[in-house]
């Protein structure tokens, strides 16, 4: 169910096309998202999650390249820390 309502937002995307301001995301935010932020590099990129209060549950990051095989690896990743912190994935 999870993998389903698996979505993807950015920041910049949301204020610029009038989602809302950028004081109003600590309102988007709920307690039962996770979220996921990505250092893009130029050939290896890294992934962390946080909650709300912003503590990180991923221990360290999680380090992909640009492969489809990585980038299911990164979904597979988000998805287990979904189900052990029993958030919505959103």
């Amino acid at each position: 169910m999870v993998e389903k309502e698996l979505r993807s937002y950015i920041w910049r995307g949301l204020e610029t096309n009038g989602k809302f301001t950028r004081n109003d995301k600590h309102f988007f935010i709920t307690d039962d998202m996770l979220t996921v932020g990505c250092d893009i590099g130029s050939e290896t990129h890294y992934i962390r999650a946080i909650d709300v209060r912003e503590k990180e549950l991923s221990r360290g990051a999680f380090e992909f390249s640009n492969t489809g095989e990585d980038f299911e690896n990164v979904k597979a990743w988000v998805l287990t820390l979904v189900a052990k912190t029993d958030s919505t994935g959103s």
